[in-house]
């Protein structure tokens, strides 16, 4: 019964981490491309954030290696689920859409 609980309460997390996470990005897309922050060009501004987004997730991992070994499943399904991600888009790993 306790691995169905924590399965479910991983989805739900999920959940809710994609509504929030969509929310701030988009409120910060919006200023941030009204002031001039970031790029307006999506081809150019989602492979930026990709790959601030994977930086920090491998930084986090760093911290909870030193700090908190047993936290390092976080960071981890971070970087899995940001690979994935950029796979599925059909980008081969590790190599930019202009390479490929």
């Amino acid at each position: 019964m306790r691995a169905r609980n924590r399965s479910t309460e991983q989805q739900w997390a999920r959940f809710w981490r994609g509504g929030v996470c969509a929310a701030f990005l988009r409120e910060y897309v919006g200023i941030a491309t009204r002031e001039q922050l970031v790029p307006r060009d999506p081809g150019v501004f989602v492979p930026l954030l990709e790959v601030y987004l994977l930086e920090r997730a491998i930084y986090e991992l760093g911290y909870e290696l030193e700090e908190r070994p047993e936290w390092t499943e976080i960071p981890l399904l971070a970087i899995l689920e940001l690979l994935s991600a950029r796979s599925d888009k059909g980008h081969p790993r590790g190599r930019s859409s202009r390479m490929a």
